[in-house]
């Protein structure tokens, strides 16, 4: 039988098997939009976003799962204005947070630069002045405070979810199911551990919190990376690319800009849309 601790990895590589077959990077959902004027990549990360909810819903209401629910922040000007930020940053990268896996995972090296950039906007973020700018009080309440917000957005999760249903059941897509396979996988593991997402340990290593404990993250981030990667040696697309000054700035660059947005909101896109939209909180939007 597993230990938890090898069920929380085998969950994490589950994630990024099925991560690296899902088309969920909001960058190329978001160019596929405006430049082909097809939304069916952005619909598939609505979809995920129901999935996840369907989850949260199920481990708390049928398993009797508490499920950590994350603190809200104020929706106000800095919060939009990191919001721009990390969309920006997401552009200039060539990549979001989830898709950034799935770059380093086929062999694209030069995405390596996206996390010496997102360490870099952490030291920034630390300076006294600038962290008290970016400091935002926690709220605890979510759109479950306000009744007709709340139903109106569970029955949008619900005909998600049962939207995505049919297309795995009925049309057999195998990349839907790869997408509900990766939100379950997802919401079980923020389910076990909130600060599992890599952009959250790299926030705790430089805050000197030190690695953490029984190595649960890092083994949760390196099994992801390890799905991701044997996914993408399984389906043909793993090509070792070395890293080009161009790409590698652009890199820098949009990690810097995706760090300090996520530093405000906080998350990157992977825990906004995974963990706190489908958990009702409202700055997640």
């Amino acid at each position: 039988s597993f230990s938890p601790m090898g069920l929380v990895v085998l969950i994490a590589f589950v994630l990024g098997f099925a991560l690296s077959r899902a088309s969920t990077c909001t960058v190329a959902a978001t160019k596929r939009l405006f430049l082909l004027w097809k939304p069916d990549w952005l619909l598939g990360i609505g979809i995920a976003v129901c999935w996840s909810a369907a989850t949260f819903l199920a481990l708390t209401y049928v398993f009797g799962i508490k499920v950590p629910v994350p603190a809200s922040v104020p929706i106000n000007v800095t919060l939009i204005l990191a919001s721009v930020a990390m969309g920006l940053g997401a552009f200039v990268n060539g990549a979001c947070f989830i898709g950034s896996v799935g770059h380093i995972s086929s062999g694209n090296l030069s995405f390596l630069l996206t996390f010496v950039g997102l360490i870099a906007a952490r030291m920034i973020a630390q300076h006294p002045l600038i962290n008290a700018a970016f400091e935002q009080p926690a709220l605890q309440h979510s759109l479950m405070s306000y009744p007709v917000a709340y139903w109106g957005l569970l029955a949008v999760f619900s005909i998600g979810f049962l939207y995505g249903l049919i297309r795995v059941f009925h049309r057999r897509k195998q990349t839907m199911l790869a997408l509900c396979v990766m939100c379950i996988a997802a919401a079980l593991l923020f389910s076990i551990n909130p600060g599992w997402s890599y952009e959250a340990w790299i926030g705790r290593v430089l805050n000197g919190q030190g690695l953490s404990k029984a190595l649960e993250i890092e083994m949760i981030i390196f099994a992801l990376f390890a799905g991701a990667a044997i996914s993408s040696a399984i389906n043909g697309k793993f090509h070792l690319k070395a890293p080009n000054i161009r790409q590698s700035t652009l890199c820098f660059i949009g990690g810097l800009f995706m760090g300090l947005g996520a530093r405000v909101s906080p998350g990157g896109n992977d825990t906004l849309l995974l963990l706190t939209f489908p958990s009702f909180v409202r700055y997640g939007f």
